[in-house]
């Protein structure tokens, strides 16, 4: 068993989600809202991890959770679902900059759906104590912990094991895991518009300080490159590359298909074309659609590229 596992659980994250369409959409959207959520269910129901889903909204309203005391890592606030589960309170059909449900999920499968979110500590506590009475009757929790903290669970082979020290950067993609980290908000709130994009541009509207914290986490973005092409009047702030998703508008706006466009931003987003180059085809759909030199040349000197689901989220919970 790779995901936990709730009986009907298709049906249940169906229903769950169409009762909360209407409340959360006006009209002139719930067409839209509605063929978003069909698509993103019948990957998650082809994944089989509706349960996977259901088991955190579930952890969550045991506890007594409510939406200020948890912000969601990663590309997770892309997605309606978890705009409807109260996962975050961005719209990502309504929001500026945008968000692309393809880079949450898509076809290959190359791990596990999985779940991590800051939580406060008073949550944390409540999670653990509610994760072993979980595994006290389904056997299926592996636990682990950073500095004598648990701070998730991962549900996977039925055995039970405890992982100390790195998180989960160094444990294995095959089991669904829900990752719960204690945070201080005051502390965060501080921290997260530290550094020089910041202290440079000083921006004041939510998309350009999206943008500024993106060249403040990622690497690879900033000195030698975005900087550079802002200081010399070549591209605005809006146009340099910060989040995987800006080499994905850019490659869309200049007409390069869809398919290969995401392909091309996952190919950067990983540092790949800066350890290894282009591939021949890349090259050719850029050159066939007049993709400008500075992008290509950026591209080159990015070694990862955080999601912008990710800042997004984190900016509009603590700042």
């Amino acid at each position: 068993m790779k995901y936990p596992y709730i009986k009907d659980a298709d049906t249940k994250l169906r229903n769950l989600c169409a009762n909360r369409l209407e409340v959360k959409y006006e009209e002139e959207l719930l067409k839209t809202a509605r063929q978003r959520l069909d698509w993103e269910l019948s990957l998650i129901e082809k994944y089989e991890a509706s349960s996977a889903w259901l088991t955190v909204y579930d952890a969550l309203k045991a506890v007594g959770a409510e939406e200020k005391d948890y912000c969601f890592r990663g590309t997770l606030t892309a997605l309606v679902v978890s705009f409807l589960l109260d996962f975050t309170a961005i719209d990502p059909l309504t929001c500026q900059p945008k968000l692309y449900p393809e880079f949450a999920l898509d076809d290959k499968k190359e791990r596990l759906m999985s779940f991590e979110a800051n939580v406060t500590s008073d949550i944390n506590k409540k999670l653990v104590a509610y994760f072993e009475e979980y595994s006290s009757k389904e056997n299926v929790s592996r636990r682990f912990f950073e500095e004598g903290l648990q701070y998730g669970v991962y549900i996977g082979d039925g055995q039970t094991r405890d992982y100390y020290g790195n998180g989960s950067g160094n444990l294995p993609t095959d089991v669904f895991y829900f990752c719960f980290l204690p945070v201080d908000r005051e502390k965060l709130h501080v921290t997260l518009k530290k550094g020089i994009a910041f202290e440079l541009i000083k921006p004041e509207t939510f998309e350009d300080n999206v943008k500024c914290y993106g060249l403040t986490h990622s690497t690879g973005v900033w000195e030698d490159n975005a900087e550079i092409l802002i200081e010399k009047g070549i591209v605005s702030l809006k146009d340099v590359i910060a989040y995987r998703e800006d080499v994905f508008e850019l490659l869309l706006q200049y007409g390069v298909d869809r398919e290969m466009a995401y392909v091309i931003a996952d190919y950067v987003r990983k540092g790949i074309v800066r350890k290894k180059g282009w591939q021949p085809e890349m090259i050719q759909a850029m050159n066939s659609a007049n993709v400008p030199v500075w992008f290509t040349e950026s591209c080159t000197k990015v070694v990862y590229l955080f999601p912008r689901a990710h800042g997004m989220s984190f900016l509009e919970k603590y700042c």
